[in-house]
């Protein structure tokens, strides 16, 4: 009986809107807006609950003791979290919302949302060194996701959805809804001339509308005045860039064989908070380091790099990588 009953629910809504005769482009049009508002709070409620977490965790005035003990403890909270209940849910997030839109037709399901949304809190509130940015995109895109299912979209509309959520979580996470339709089209999508650009820009002005009605119009990041003291800074500057660079390159490098973590006993999962309890620390062990801008692309159960000529295995293979 209760099953029926969640099954006539479920479809009221889509019977009423093809009662309505809206077409599935008028409906997404109509959600962008609506993802928009919901992402927009998510990320209003994540930022809040970091910080109410963070102040009951620490207090004004921590001792030492606190802040040794308190990261440690809820790192192992986080941890049996990740390992009982919430297992789509370790990583950075940004990873897993890429391989939902292009390996899994955009489906992220709802535990995956809430467990991110949890573990993320703890870690985030217990003073780990992580940031907002990764769990907020899968919170987004998954919200997405969810509702573009709950309304029975086709395939092709809840994949779209997904960098809508995104881009909408993060514009209302930093208050930058720009930088946000540029992430996800980038980042996400990989094209920034994709169809979903506009549906991407509404959400995102939207949620962020939300977030400045809430939390106010402040800047997140505060960058102090600067002055060029002596032309020999620029020097410096240029060596910096020069090593930076030369780094980036070998992470990539490193990234595109396919750098594994080593596989830990499973009885030890639960305890090893670097890499499950600290939420952007852990991988999905179907998704493998990519970047649109370093020559990787989607294929098979990973995202990867292309096969190159003298590669002992072709990408996809499951081989040497």
């Amino acid at each position: 009986m209760p099953e029926e009953t969640n099954q006539t629910w479920d479809a009221w809504l889509p019977r009423l809107l093809k009662r309505l005769r809206l077409r599935e482009h008028q409906i997404f049009l109509a959600l962008t807006i609506i993802i928009g508002l919901v992402a927009g709070l998510s990320a209003v409620l994540f930022h809040l609950a970091i910080n109410s977490l963070n102040l009951q965790l620490f207090g004004l005035e921590p001792s030492t003791a606190r802040l040794i003990l308190v990261p440690t403890l809820v790192s192992l909270v986080a941890g049996f979290l990740l390992v009982r209940y919430f297992q789509q849910a370790r990583g950075s997030g940004v990873p897993q919302t890429e391989a939902a839109f292009h390996l899994h037709e955009g489906v992220i399901r709802a535990r995956t949302t809430v467990g991110k949304f949890i573990t993320g809190v703890l870690c985030i509130g217990a003073g780990h060194s992580l940031g907002r940015e990764g769990p907020s995109v899968q919170i987004g895109a998954g919200l997405a996701s969810m509702m573009g299912r709950w309304l029975h979209l086709s395939p092709t509309s809840v994949k779209n959805l997904v960098p809508v959520g995104a881009a909408a979580a993060l514009s209302a996470a930093f208050n930058t809804p720009i930088a946000a339709v540029l992430f996800a089209l980038e980042e996400i999508v990989g094209d920034m001339n994709a169809r979903v650009i506009g549906s991407t820009v509404l959400a995102s002005v939207s949620a962020v509308v939300v977030s400045r009605s809430i939390l106010g119009n402040e800047p997140l990041f505060r960058v102090p005045d600067y002055a060029l003291v002596h032309p020999a800074e620029l020097l410096a500057y240029a060596v910096l860039g020069l090593v930076g660079g030369a780094v980036s390159v070998a992470v990539l490098q490193r990234a595109a064989v396919g750098a594994r973590v080593l596989p830990a006993p499973s009885a030890l999962e639960p305890l090893l908070p670097a890499r499950h309890g600290r939420v952007g620390a852990g991988r999905d062990p179907g998704v493998r380091a990519r970047g649109h801008g370093s020559g990787l692309r989607v294929r098979g159960r990973g995202l990867e790099r292309p096969a190159a000529a003298g590669d002992a295995h072709p990408p996809g293979s499951g081989e040497g990588g």
